[in-house]
């Protein structure tokens, strides 16, 4: 037909199984072309190739870091990790951005290249850090480490990091492999254990140590928290273990600081050798404490461990077993049960935990007034998991106790509250909405003594929009204090 636009008919086996007679317009023959030569570039391997460091993980190499994600939720099957298959193209390119003055720099912005500054044979930071009269010094409030790295090492020091990570997840996948081929449960899955020093914390950019301020040890404010459900964290157990000999005395902190406002939000808190607690072969798990409010996970949350061995003497023979920074991140595989660990030299740290979407702060408070001594267990179990919050197990010999224990309820869910006095079991149960309990213990309870149990659901009142001011407004929380 006359002004028609002229085909030219080809066969393009190029991204399709098998091959295709397509029409192609002559016009966009050449654009054609100078695709697919983007496509074949795109899988040449040059000897140098520049990315970045969160390429690593979503880039050109395997997706390790998603792994052990689908092994260990729940009693998971191995083909789970079949889920994540290679990557075949490169990272989409980042758009140009002026830097600011100063600059902040992120994962993106840190370069790992094969440069002639970095030696491929060091594998251990401690050979790069600098002599004393050689680190920079500053007025910035931080405990980073950055500063004892020369600035040009900071692409070797990604590189050492990333390799130790990915090595550990490639020999906890293969150890999932030979235990579910012999019918074992999975073992934990190795947390993300952040180094002391990262490219970012020796370029002086926004590190971990100054996203979660790492420098400061106060205890995060119990008035904050949000009435909208959320993504949020709640801990169920902290395990302990040891190839060296039992018992053993445990003392120090173990504490969560999350972006609602970094500071420590303390599981175990016995800093003090003279509050250090026994551990042996027949009671692993350490005794939590209540978190001061409830864990928000906006982005990541870093859980912060620093753990004693305590030795007999006056301390100065006390061993520190355990201190790292672990990362938690906001990745799918919500509503599970994970058991993550962190291991040291002869002792590993098991810690179970869930990320619970759509969730509220619930704090419950509990007034027992018993007759004579007795073992009180004082337990709760939410709505959409199964596993127990332990609120208070411990001997009482008084005639009353009293404690606030904060936990993590689905929104319009229930929660129940069950207390464990000798061989009987006695349960309240409350409701996300109601006010008091919907259910209530027979009064065969009255036989021990007089309980009261409440609990307050979402009662912060800090909206989302007063994030950014990072303080919370001046009238936020309803609920009485309890002294623990």
């Amino acid at each position: 037909m006359e002004g028609a636009a002229k085909l030219l008919v080809t066969d393009v086996p190029i991204f399709f199984p098998r091959t295709l007679r397509v029409s192609i317009p002559r016009a966009l023959l050449p654009a054609l072309l100078l695709l697919f030569a983007v496509k074949a570039l795109a899988k040449i391997k040059f000897p140098a190739v520049r990315t970045s460091a969160r390429n690593l993980f979503i880039g050109p190499l395997p997706r390790v870091a998603a792994a052990p994600v689908a092994v260990h939720q729940h009693e998971g099957k191995l083909a789970g990790l079949a889920a994540h298959p290679r990557p075949t193209g490169p990272a989409a390119p980042r758009p140009n951005v002026a830097p600011a003055d100063p600059p902040i720099l992120h994962w993106d912005d840190v370069c790992i290249s094969d440069s002639d500054d970095d030696d491929d044979n060091v594998a251990d930071l401690d050979d790069l850090v600098l002599d004393v009269d050689q680190v920079v010094t500053d007025d910035e409030e931080t405990n980073c480490q950055g500063k004892k790295f020369p600035m040009e090492k900071a692409r070797l020091i990604d590189r050492i990091w990333v390799a130790g990570d990915m090595k550990r997840k490639e020999e906890h996948q293969q150890l999932c492999k030979m235990l579910l081929a012999q019918g074992h449960t999975l073992p934990p899955f190795p947390m993300k254990v952040l180094p002391q020093a990262t490219g970012l914390c020796v370029l002086r950019g926004d590190c971990y140590h100054r996203r979660y301020k790492t420098h400061d040890t106060s205890t995060t404010k119990s008035t904050i928290g949000f009435r909208e459900p959320h993504l949020m964290l709640q801990f169920f157990s902290v395990c302990l273990s040891t190839s060296a000999s039992y018992p053993v005395s445990v003392y120090g902190i173990i504490a969560v600081r999350d972006e609602l406002q970094p500071m420590r939000n303390h599981l175990f808190n016995r800093p003090c050798r003279d509050d250090a607690v026994t551990i042996d072969k027949d009671s692993l798990i350490l005794p939590l404490c209540s978190p001061r409010r409830g864990m928000y996970l906006l982005d990541d949350a870093l859980v912060e461990v620093d753990l004693w061995v305590k030795e007999e003497g006056d301390g100065s023979a006390d061993k520190q077993i355990l201190s790292v920074y672990a990362e938690i991140e906001g990745r799918p595989g919500f509503d599970k049960i994970r058991h993550g660990q962190v291991r040291s030299g002869l002792f590993s740290l098991d810690i179970s935990y869930i990320l619970s979407t759509r969730s509220v702060e619930a704090v419950i408070q509990v007034f027992a007034e018993v007759d004579g001594p007795h073992h009180l267990r004082f337990a709760a179990f939410s709505s959409g998991f199964d596993h127990e919050i332990v609120l208070f197990d411990d001997k009482f010999s008084g005639t009353k106790v009293q404690f606030q224990h904060v936990v993590v309820v689905k929104a319009q869910e229930k929660l129940d509250v069950c207390l464990k006095l000798g061989q009987s079991l006695f349960w309240w149960t409350f409701q996300d909405g109601y006010v008091g309990a919907v259910r209530n213990p027979d009064d065969f309870v009255s036989k021990y003594g007089q309980f009261d149990v409440r609990v307050f659901f979402a009662p912060k009142n800090w909206h989302p929009e007063d994030f950014h001011l990072r303080t919370p407004p001046p009238q936020d929380l309803q609920v009485p204090q309890v002294n623990q």
